[in-house]
């Protein structure tokens, strides 16, 4: 059986871009010749509301919760997918750490702002305590603004 990588976007901060990040990157990927499942791990499912407005079935939309995610994972696996792209809830919540375990690499999306930035803090300790791989995204930056090497700086 193949292997799936997965990609987690995941932050504590409502408005950071998780969802639009990762339905971009499943949509890139999926053209990419990658065989995407997307899954909406977000109790608000905007993914799944996306999902269900488009005409094409591909990347395919799926919905999990942190009880669940290894088993839809698994399925995944077992149909063929090569990349899974989570887009995980924007508020604390229980079972955090449990969507996040799997993840091959954890993306955490930030806007160049002191309130952005000061709430990764608590999206780090969750990704370190799972010894998850993770990067910042530095999203929503307006260009050239000296607010984005500082959020550089700062992150």
């Amino acid at each position: 059986m193949k292997s799936i990588t997965t990609l987690a976007f995941f932050s504590q901060k409502g408005g950071s871009g998780k969802t639009t990040l990762a339905i971009h990157t499943a949509v890139v990927a999926q053209e990419a010749k990658q065989r995407v499942v997307l899954i909406d791990c977000d109790p608000q499912e905007s993914t799944t509301r996306w999902g269900l407005s488009r005409e094409k079935l591909i990347p395919f939309v799926a919905k999990a919760t942190p009880s669940d995610i290894r088993h839809v994972l698994d399925l995944a696996r077992q149909e063929g997918y090569t990349l899974a792209v989570l887009d995980c809830p924007p508020h604390m919540t229980a079972g955090a750490a449990q969507l996040i375990a799997p993840a091959d690499y954890v993306l955490v999306p930030c806007q160049p702002t002191a309130l952005d930035i000061s709430a990764t803090a608590s999206a780090v300790a969750i990704i370190q305590a799972t010894s998850r791989p993770f990067a910042f995204i530095i999203n929503r930056a307006p260009y050239r603004a000296p607010e984005n090497q500082e959020a550089l700086d700062a992150l």
